[in-house]
């Protein structure tokens, strides 16, 4: 029994070790974005809960010294308050949460025709939900994900080889454009494999009527 609440104890420890550096990676996001807008841009950052908030203004007045004048934090849901910011008024959105597809639809509103949408999220079921969500909309470009696989080198004289660990999976990027209001994209010329949709989904190709002048397949 004592063996076993000390494999507990570190098992809660480690839990709660990885919970506070995801924590705190997920909030030094901002201090990339603002770095790369520099003083004539602007970064505003939305987080559900204060506590979040508050490990954000911890983490950027440590990093600049300050509380940067270019950078606002608003504590509430996204989709509530995206729309302080004003209709086509920022030029990207960067989604790091758990349901990004949620918020799709008000941020749409928000990016000026030719913004960027970038979605990060961790799981294959994630990324289709988002993916199919942003299509939905007929507001922006198609989506494009992409995910990094880090590999380090061993390199000590002529013993090159690949080091024993690796990172093989980061998390998905998806990345797509808003579309200016009336613009149709054209058809997708990758049709999706038969099953690919839920049955009964209208989108599904083998619910399409036939082409004229073409015989139905029957199976």
């Amino acid at each position: 029994l004592l063996t076993f609440a000390f494999i507990a104890l570190f098992v809660a420890v480690f839990l709660i070790f990885n919970t506070f550096s995801m924590l705190v990676a997920q909030r030094t996001r901002e201090l990339a974005l603002l770095r790369a807008v520099g003083d004539a841009g602007r970064v505003h950052s939305f987080e559900r809960r204060e506590d979040f908030a508050a490990v954000a203004r911890k983490n950027v007045s440590s990093f600049f010294g300050q509380m940067p004048a270019h950078w606002s934090v608003t504590v509430g849901d996204l989709q509530d308050e995206v729309g302080v910011l004003g209709v086509a008024a920022v030029d990207r959105v960067v989604l790091d949460m758990l349901a990004p597809w949620e918020c799709v639809d008000p941020v749409a509103q928000v990016l000026r025709p030719g913004g960027v949408l970038i979605c990060y999220v961790a799981t294959t079921t994630q990324l289709s939900t988002v993916v199919e969500a942003i299509r939905d909309t007929g507001s922006f470009s198609e989506p494009r994900s992409q995910e990094t696989l880090l590999r380090l080198w061993h390199l000590e004289g002529l013993a090159v080889r690949p080091d024993h660990r690796m990172n093989g999976h980061t998390g998905f990027l998806t990345a797509c454009r808003r579309l200016a209001d009336g613009t149709v994209l054209p058809p997708r010329k990758v049709r999706p494999a038969k099953g690919a949709r839920p049955s009964g989904d209208p989108a599904d190709p083998a619910l399409r009527a036939p082409q004229e002048g073409r015989p139905a397949r029957r199976g």
